[in-house]
């Protein structure tokens, strides 16, 4: 599927990932270096949020998607 047969729910959740990418390096780096039981809650609610929007994104790429004939 290209980029212009995406949703416009698609394209939001799409622009959303390099952000998410970028906490989530952060976190871990953060967690590496000094690792507490708070941070890991923390990776942990941010990871679930990751997740979530790949699911969604996911469920609005098969929306997008033409009808096979």
């Amino acid at each position: 599927m290209t980029a212009d047969a995406m949703t416009v729910k698609a394209h939001e959740l799409r622009a959303c990932l390099p952000a998410l990418s970028e906490r989530t390096q952060a976190q871990l780096a953060t967690l590496y270096d000094d690792p507490t039981p708070d941070r890991c809650d923390l990776l942990v609610r941010a990871l679930h949020e990751v997740a979530t929007t790949v699911r969604r994104l996911g469920v609005e790429l098969a929306r997008g998607e033409p009808p096979t004939v």
